[in-house]
């Protein structure tokens, strides 16, 4: 990774491909992600500030959506799913286990960040 300008540039190391960030207004804190497993199935939450992502895959489904954080909840605004877009994300966080959506109990397998749900 290279600054170039207000451009961070990410340049593929195991995988051919080069992508460009540029970063958006808005506050950065909270600022942590979870890793996490659910058998076979791999997922992963983040959120920096009002912004999150949540990405899973099992054998039968994928998701990758993006969303925002406010008094009404965790909102998805983008999703590689479209019937997702609107809904609810509904995190719950206890003792190293994350439910999302009451679907399925992940276990939190790495963790960085102070984590507020």
């Amino acid at each position: 990774m290279s600054w170039q300008g207000e451009t961070l540039v990410e340049i593929g190391v195991h995988a051919d491909y080069t992508e460009h960030w540029r970063r958006e207004p808005g506050p950065t804190q909270p600022c942590w992600g979870l890793v996490l497993s659910a058998g076979p199935a791999t997922g992963i939450l983040l959120r920096v500030g009002t912004r999150f992502g949540w990405a899973y895959q099992q054998a039968e489904a994928a998701e990758v959506s993006l969303g925002e954080v406010d008094a009404t909840g965790w909102r998805i605004t983008q999703s590689a799913c479209p019937d997702r877009i609107g809904a609810v994300l509904s995190p719950q966080l206890t003792a190293g286990r994350l439910c999302v959506d009451d679907d399925m109990t992940w276990e939190v397998k790495q963790s960085e960040g102070s984590v507020t749900l």
